[in-house]
This record gives structure tokens, sequence and C-alpha cells, in this order.
């Protein structure tokens, strides 16, 4: 829009010198970790004079994906990393600053699938959404005519050599709330990354004829900005920490629940129980039936289990307000649909323009009916006590055996970064 602003040529140009070095430095696991067999890794940065920018830290992956007998799989196999596959090779992640534990994320390969697919557009997997394994699916088969399992495909097999290697960087923010939320540097705090490896199962997906793989990790590391300010700059921050000051944070924090559906045609979920300032403010929930611990199942996509109503529940308040009722076999899901493509618009405070799921209503219906509920808009009596949160699930035919339901509950968390006059810490 043009306005007085083009008149003023006289305006200075302003340059940020604030920062005169932004480089990043990588931290391994503990000397000893097994990065391939079940247990703990464990990364952490020491205590140290530095501060750190976690929000734009990722995690760097290297490895290789061989046959069960190590020998290498040829072209024509076919396997794949699942979309976002080397996040289903851990079973939790766990984020700890200065001794307290920040946000601890269980299965964060379905926490971050779900998200992410409500909030990536299509432009994503394109371009750098693939190094960090992430080109969603366009069917539910491991063949070529599947165009995001024939890219993943030849990005592991075909492309590499020798085949089957392959380094990813994955964006802390894509798996933590505190990393997406706060953009600010730390400073002099103990952090550490926690993970828990599992199986390899649901991070690969193939068809019989490939043969069982695995997947050889060969490097893990998490790599920091550090950032230098400059002296003007560095010279204010010490006299902020040395005046012992206390800063607020806010943050969504991420939790992923599971729960085994019985075979009824209707179900009660007891998710949990929050309290105050800490509440819930979005919950996505996704089905899944016969996909786990399967390398010929797809672990990354959903199914609808023709559900016909969901309802979340914190007390006696009920989200949405009237049933939105689906019959999927008939088209209509329009409303859950809806809600699903405006989550990233109203979550990030964008237009829909700019930010919308790259998921169309077929694709939504046949890969990824993630159901999303806005539970942000609470009574007094909620925001002040304690909630219960609730789903309930409707079917017009008994849910098919093993099928479980995921559910990423997205919710307000506030710390304090505490100044002791040296460093910092977290209270809560």
């Amino acid at each position: 829009m043009i306005g007085e602003s083009i008149f003023q040529f006289h305006e200075h140009n302003a340059m940020d010198e604030s920062i005169k070095s932004y480089e990043y430095d990588e931290y391994q696991p503990i000397t000893g970790t097994q990065l391939n067999s079940a247990g703990q890794i464990t990364i952490t940065i020491e205590n140290q004079d530095q501060f750190l920018h976690l929000h734009n830290s990722y995690l760097l992956i290297e490895g290789n994906v061989v046959k069960a007998d190590d020998t290498r799989y040829v072209d024509a196999d076919l396997i794949a990393l699942v979309n976002n596959g080397l996040l289903h090779l851990f079973s939790s992640m766990k984020l700890t600053l200065g001794g307290q534990t920040v946000e601890h994320v269980n299965y964060p390969g379905h926490s971050t699938s779900l998200l992410g697919m409500a909030t990536y557009s299509s432009e994503y997997a394109k371009g750098c959404g693939l190094t960090q394994g992430w080109y969603p699916d366009t069917n539910t088969a491991a063949a070529l005519n599947n165009s995001g399992f024939a890219v993943r495909q030849a990005y592991l097999v075909r492309s590499p050599n020798p085949k089957g290697s392959f380094q990813c960087a994955i964006p802390m923010r894509h798996i933590f709330g505190f990393m997406d939320d706060y953009s600010k540097v730390t400073y002099g705090m103990r952090d550490t990354l926690q993970m828990i490896r599992k199986d390899d199962n649901d991070a690969l997906f193939r068809t019989a004829g490939a043969g069982a793989g695995k997947v050889v990790l060969s490097k893990l590391a998490w790599s920091v900005p550090i950032v230098q300010p400059n002296d003007v700059v560095k010279v204010n921050l010490y006299k902020s920490i040395a005046t012992n000051n206390t800063i607020p944070v806010q943050f969504r924090m991420r939790q992923c629940e599971t729960f085994s559906v019985p075979q009824s045609r209707s179900t009660v979920w007891r998710l949990g129980v929050s309290s105050a300032p800490e509440k819930p403010r979005w919950v996505l929930i996704g089905l899944q039936t016969n996909r786990a611990g399967n390398q010929e199942s797809n672990t990354a996509v959903y199914d609808h289990c023709n559900l016909t109503n969901m309802q979340v529940w914190l007390n006696h308040a009920r989200y949405p307000s009237v049933d939105m009722g689906t019959d999927f076999p008939k088209e209509q899901y329009a409303g859950v649909y809806k809600s699903f493509y405006d989550f990233a618009s109203r979550y990030y405070g964008m237009d829909n323009l700019l930010a919308g799921s790259g998921v169309n209503p077929s694709t939504f219906k046949s890969l990824y009916p993630i159901h999303v509920f806005d539970v942000s808009k609470q009574s007094e009596r909620l925001t002040e006590g304690v909630v219960d949160l609730t789903v309930r699930m409707e079917f017009s035919a008994n849910v098919p055996a093993n099928t479980q339901a995921y559910a990423l509950v997205i919710s307000d968390r506030m710390l304090k970064f505490k100044s002791d006059g040296s460093k910092m810490s977290v209270l809560f």
C-alpha cells in the first residue's frame, strides 16, 4: 500500500551489528553410549560461559539402512524410511535445562507426524523437508506409484553410494514446543537431551520381497548455535545476569499419549488431569489399525476406522459444542477437515493463504484423518481449577482389532529463568 512512507527518503539505513559470531557446535552422547540397542541416549551441554540459541538447534543423525544380515539393498528393493521415520526410532525424548525437565515428549514419531501433517505445506517436502526425512505418502503402498515412498526410496537406496546410507538434520523445534516458541538465547545452564532408543520396525516400510531391514546409526549429535554478541551487547547481558533478574518464559508444551481402542462402537478415553496455569489448548488425534511393529505396514499414515463422531471434554465443557458428524465412505467429513486445515493459521497466527496443511480433502480421508480440537477458549472455572481431559469416540461399526489412538495435547507451560548473579537456572 502506497502512503506517506515513500517520501521519507532522508531515513538512515539500520544495520544490526549486535552479533559478531554465530557458529554451530556439535555435542555427542556421553561416552560408551550404544546407538543401536534399546536404552537411553543422553547428550549433555555442560554449564558454560556461552550464549546458546536452542531455537535453531537440530539433531544430526547419520547411518545406514541394511538388511538383517548386514548386506546392502539394491535399486529394485522397495524399502524406505517411513515419512518422518527417524523419530520413530525413539519411544520418548526429554529436554532438561538447569536440572529441570522442561518438556517430555512420548512417541515423538507420532507427535511430530500429527503436528507436521497439520502445519507443513506441500512445498516444504519439495524443499528442505527431505533433509529431515519428511516427504509424505500419497497412498498406502510400498510402491513407486506412491510418490512419497518413491522419493524416500530413491533418497535412501537408489541415490547414495553405498546404498542405504543417509544423513538427516531434524530441527529441534520440530520436536519440542519450547524450541518452537522460545527464540531467545539461554546462558550458563546445563542442558540435557535424553532419548530412549527402541527397535527399528516402526521406522521402516517395505514390501515382503525386499527382506527385513535394520537401521544402523553411526552418529547422533545435537548441533547448537553458539552466539557471540558484540562488546556493547555482552556488557549489557552480563549486567542483567549480575542483577539477579527473573525472566518469565511461556511456551506451548507438547505431550503425546496412546490408547488401545476396544472393539466396540463407542469408547471413552480419559487422557489425564491438568491444573492451572498449565492448561490444554489444542488436541490432535489420529487412529491406526495394525500398523505398529511391522515393517510391511506404514506407521506414518492414519485410518478413519469408520468414525462418526469425536468430542473432547474438559470437565463438563464439550469441544466442539455441536456434533461434527462424519461418514467417511459417503465423503461427509468437511467440518473435521476444515478444523484440520485451519489449525496452522490459527496456531501460528498467520493468514490461511500463507499457512495451511498440504493435505487435500481426499488425502485427508485416505491417509491423514487427523482430528483437531481447539480447546483454547475456556471458562473461568476451567482456567482456574483442575481440568479432567476426556475423549469420546463413536463409530458406525465395531473398531477393528489392534487399533491405537494417538493424541497430541498442546498446553500452556510457564516457567522462569532465574539468575543467581553468575548463571541462569529454571524455576516453576
